[in-house]
């Protein structure tokens, strides 16, 4: 089971996640490419909604994530789209979807690769014939090469956003995160949250991915061809 966020930090999250239209662009043209004939569409940890809002016109969309907080926000951008509050490693929809997206490095926060696996296999009982399922994942070597950094810090309008990240042993990844703004006020607050993470070597998640699903493609998020120094890497996978 991931764990979910607190209300302060859901509530925040849109901030904290910042801009989304290179990722939707993205998953357009990939679904375009893989499944243009796709219609009906499931985002698992779909959070507040902001990647189902790119397919609101063109799919019928449903959603799922943990955190109750999260999914209400979701529905408050989305009254027509299917959103339940559903544990991604362990959920029955009873339906199949042309398309299953998992997005901004949700499966990292599953907290073992059993996890995973199930998760992947979650994906393969709701995926239609010649069905899809596309996610990224953040790599270990981001996460090494951040746990080695000093507190980064982002600042967005009245907010300021902190980041310190420490290595917990070989697979396992801390975050401190804090949200730092003025309210209406002009008064300070800090909301903290504390994030865990787990990567693992790529082979190793491919060689499960195998199991239930053909891979179409995979290509880094920043520079197309994956490296050994990829941050964020993109899946592209279709139901055997």
């Amino acid at each position: 089971m991931t764990k979910t966020y607190s209300p302060d930090f859901a509530n925040n999250y849109d901030t904290f996640i910042g801009g989304y239209s290179k990722q939707h662009k993205i998953v357009k043209k990939l679904i375009k490419k893989y499944h243009p004939t796709s219609k009906k569409l499931l985002e698992i940890a779909c959070g507040t909604g902001n990647m189902l809002k790119a397919f609101n016109q063109t799919h019928t969309i449903y959603g799922l994530d943990i955190s109750k907080d999260m999914i209400n926000i979701a529905k408050s951008k989305l009254p027509k789209a299917k959103l339940y509050v559903k544990d991604m490693t362990n959920f029955n929809l009873k339906k199949k979807f042309d398309v299953v997206l998992c997005f901004y490095d949700a499966i990292n926060h599953l907290i073992s690769f059993k996890s995973w696996e199930k998760m992947f296999l979650q994906v393969s009982n709701h995926l239609d014939k010649n069905g899809i399922f596309i996610f990224d994942l953040t790599t270990m070597y981001r996460m090494i090469q951040r746990s080695k950094d000093p507190i980064l810090v982002s600042k967005h309008k009245n907010m300021i956003i902190t980041a310190f990240v420490t290595r917990v042993d070989k697979y396992t990844f801390k975050s401190r995160f804090q949200i730092i703004k003025k309210n209406d006020q002009q008064k300070w607050s800090c909301i903290e949250e504390y994030v865990v993470e787990n990567c693992f070597e790529i082979e190793k998640v491919k060689k499960s991915l195998k199991k239930f699903f053909k891979i179409e493609e995979v290509f880094d998020y920043y520079q197309s061809v994956p490296t050994s120094k990829s941050k964020i890497l993109f899946f592209i996978c279709r139901k055997k």
